[in-house]
């Protein structure tokens, strides 16, 4: 099974599905040994998302590879934030691209028909649309709450994210200030994956699967 029949299955098979998005390999560590706790159920699906400009090309491909084998050692999904080209050469399993990203038609191009792509469209319901057309395996919207990560974050109301998931065909992604507070707030709007940054280290990923 490819990435991508393996992502629907997910999706279509869980309820939720919790997308914890890592900064650095200790991140990952941190929440694959939580996630195989007893206390912790649900799916999973890891992305990681380098923002450290200190380390030099090399070490982020290094690092983006040892990512991806450690979440799938862990029997997760792993995904790469902006990057389809480094996605493609550590054998991700997807990329996910904001709007100052490469275009889906050429992470398409460089990751082919079997990979993951996801696409952030903020609040925009027509970003959504043109995203799916493009070929967008998911959608991503948010900042549904303020979120420590990105404080100045567009924002986007739950009823609104209730409604987007209603008219889309695709898996739905929220994602900003989700935590042990507000998931169920969330989940309620029927999104299929609940991004998590900050909070799967504060909150712990299990106790966040169990509350979604």
């Amino acid at each position: 099974m490819d990435a991508r029949e393996q992502f629907y299955q997910l999706v279509a098979t869980n309820r939720h599905t919790l997308y914890i998005v890592c900064h650095s390999l200790a991140d990952l560590s941190a929440n694959t040994t939580e996630s195989t706790s007893h206390d912790a159920t649900g799916a999973i699906m890891f992305q990681y998302r380098n923002k450290d400009t200190t380390l030099s090309s090399a070490q982020v491909t290094k690092t983006a590879r040892q990512f991806v084998e450690r979440a799938h050692n862990a029997s997760a999904l792993a995904i790469i934030n902006d990057d389809p080209a480094l996605a493609a050469e550590v054998n991700a399993d997807g990329v996910h691209l904001g709007l100052s990203d490469p275009k889906i038609s050429t992470a398409r191009a460089l990751l082919g028909e079997n990979r993951i792509i996801g696409a952030t469209c903020h609040s925009s319901l027509q970003l959504a649309r043109r995203a799916i057309i493009q070929g967008a395996d998911y959608v991503a919207f948010g900042s549904v709450f303020k979120s420590p990560t990105k404080p100045d974050a567009e924002r986007i109301a739950l009823t609104q994210l209730r409604h987007y998931v209603a008219q889309l065909n695709v898996p739905v992604c929220a994602i900003g200030g989700i935590n042990k507070m507000n998931i169920r707030t969330v989940t309620a709007t029927g999104a299929d994956l609940i991004a998590v940054a900050s909070a799967a280290q504060q909150d712990g990923c299990g106790r966040l699967r169990i509350l979604a």
